[in-house]
């Protein structure tokens, strides 16, 4: 699967043009949350306010497209990388991802400042008073951590349940959830998909300075989008198959499960080979 999600972010018709158009996306971004701090301090808040905004909207734009990635991965057996086309309907999936990981996120958060507010103890109280209300921090620190790495654990599931049932309310139904996150294939595929990010992404932050590191950064998301979204369609019953290397996936090697898009992905495609009895290449 390692090889795979690498060829993933510039597979089919769209894959190379995907790609220089998410780097750029990203230095956009960059270029924008840098021009905002730097009006902030020496122009006017307000205009640092204002482009602070804007860099907002390539990030959002970015992440709609990893949603597009893990959605190919986790419903079609040979998916290809999508495209950026149909801008309104990938902010709008972009936003989806984004309040979906925030929620999953938000019991981590609450943890994590319980656990903080107990540094806000008087210094007038007794130490034992302020003993043990570090003791129950520190306690409270602990879930928070579980809490953290559970919602970094169950979020590419729930975007990939939000993908296969076609609505943005599944991402919350945690049985459905569950369901695929709790089986092997899931969990295997976690595990790779976080390595790959833990080795390439700091490569491509230490090289950003040089601009090879963008495309780099953007290749490793959407690689590590495929290996989520391809694990939990494994184990919701989608036999994995390879990603092709030409440019046109032929139509005799596609096999998708026959989901209408709600969303608008800008990418319909007809389902294929709808009793999978096609060969692999």
């Amino acid at each position: 699967m390692l090889r795979e999600s690498l060829d993933f972010p510039t597979s089919g018709p769209r894959g190379s043009r995907a790609l220089l158009a998410g780097s750029g996306l990203l230095l956009l971004g960059a270029l924008l949350a840098g021009g905002a701090l730097y009006a902030e301090e020496n122009v006017s808040r307000e205009v640092g306010v204002g482009l602070g905004a804007l860099a907002l909207l390539p990030s959002v734009a970015v992440r709609g497209y990893y949603y597009r990635a893990l959605k190919a991965a986790a419903t079609t057996r040979y998916p290809t990388a999508p495209s950026f086309a149909g801008v309104g309907s990938l902010l709008r999936q972009g936003l989806a991802s984004t309040i979906v990981a925030a929620v999953y996120a938000l019991p981590a958060g609450v943890l994590f400042g319980l656990s903080a507010s107990t540094n806000l103890i008087p210094a007038s109280v007794t130490p034992d008073v302020a003993t043990l209300g570090e003791s129950l921090g520190a306690v409270v620190a602990l879930f928070g951590i579980a809490a953290l790495l559970a919602a970094l654990y169950l979020t590419p599931a729930a975007m990939a349940t939000v993908a296969r049932e076609e609505s943005f309310v599944a991402g919350f139904r945690l049985r459905s959830v569950a369901a695929g996150a709790v089986t092997e294939d899931y969990a295997v595929g976690w595990v790779l998909a976080t390595a790959l990010q833990w080795v390439l992404a700091p490569i491509a932050v230490g090289f950003s300075t040089l601009l090879v590191g963008v495309p780099l950064y953007f290749l490793t998301a959407v690689a590590a989008r495929y290996v989520w979204g391809a694990s939990f369609g494994a184990a919701a019953g989608i036999d994995p198959g390879s990603v092709p290397r030409v440019d046109v996936t032929p139509p005799s090697t596609r096999r998708e499960i026959g989901i209408e898009t709600r969303f608008g992905d800008g990418d319909r495609t007809e389902p294929r080979d709808p009793d999978g009895s096609c060969e692999r290449r």
